[in-house]
Formats: C-alpha cells, sequence, structure tokens
C-alpha cells in the first residue's frame, strides 16, 4: 500500500469521526449522553458504591458534601451550578455530589459525569459535561 494512499484512508478516518461525533449540536449532544447516563445509573436505584465500582480503578475527582450555607454557598463554581441545576430539574435535593472524567467515545474526546446522591447515598440525579467546557 502506497504512502499516499494510507494517508488518505487516515484522512477519510478522522473526518468520518469527527462527523458522526459533532454531528449534533452540543447542548443536544450533552442531553443525549445524560439521557444514556439516566439508563446506565437510576435515579433511586443506584448506590454510590456501585458508581465508584463501574469506575474503579479511577477515583472521583470531585466528592463534595452539601455545605452548611447550602449549593449555592459551594465554593466551586462548576459545583455550585451543576448541582442546583441537578436540584432545579428534579425537585429533589443534593447531599453529596461527585465528578468522574474519561474518554466519551469518540476520537480524543473526554468527558466529565456528574452524580447526585442523597443522603442514604442513592443517585438522585445525573449531567454529563464536554471535558472542554
Amino acid at each position: 500500500m502506497s504512502n499516499a494512499l494510507i494517508l488518505r484512508i487516515a484522512a477519510t478516518a478522522a473526518v468520518v469521526v469527527v462527523a458522526t461525533s459533532c454531528g449534533l449540536p452540543p447542548e443536544e449532544y450533552a442531553r443525549k449522553r445524560r439521557l444514556e447516563l439516566l439508563t446506565i445509573y437510576p435515579p433511586g436505584s443506584t448506590a454510590r458504591l456501585d458508581v465508584a465500582g463501574r469506575w474503579a480503578p479511577s477515583p472521583a475527582d470531585i466528592s463534595q458534601l452539601r455545605p452548611a450555607g447550602g449549593w449555592a454557598s459551594a465554593v466551586r463554581s462548576d459545583v455550585r451550578a451543576y448541582t442546583l441545576a441537578s436540584e432545579k430539574r428534579t425537585g429533589k435535593p443534593v447531599y453529596r455530589c461527585e465528578r468522574y472524567w474519561g474518554s466519551d467515545g469518540t476520537f480524543l474526546g473526554l468527558e466529565y459525569n456528574w452524580f447526585f446522591y442523597d443522603e442514604a447515598d442513592i443517585i438522585v440525579d445525573v449531567a454529563w459535561q464536554y471535558h472542554t467546557d
């Protein structure tokens, strides 16, 4: 196989990967990925230990308990924003917020997966975020 043919095949493959991973507007892709997470980690029945087990050996890169002043007083702006959005979306209080990161399954794509728990460490909601957001 000639070098030119190999380069053409590689370029075509790269275009296909980018086109299929970026085919949706960013908000729609995030919504789709969140729905996939909800299927994998059903709220009301998925324990924090189950989530940690699925992500092992990687620990959560963020793990925070609800501050005394509520999530509006959280020091990290991303924790504050995602947790308050979860409470607004579900109408349920969040006791603990954790975030894991990894590959989103696209070419060189990374993602954050947010998990929101009640006081019994059961998922009440999830969120998905591009690593670069």
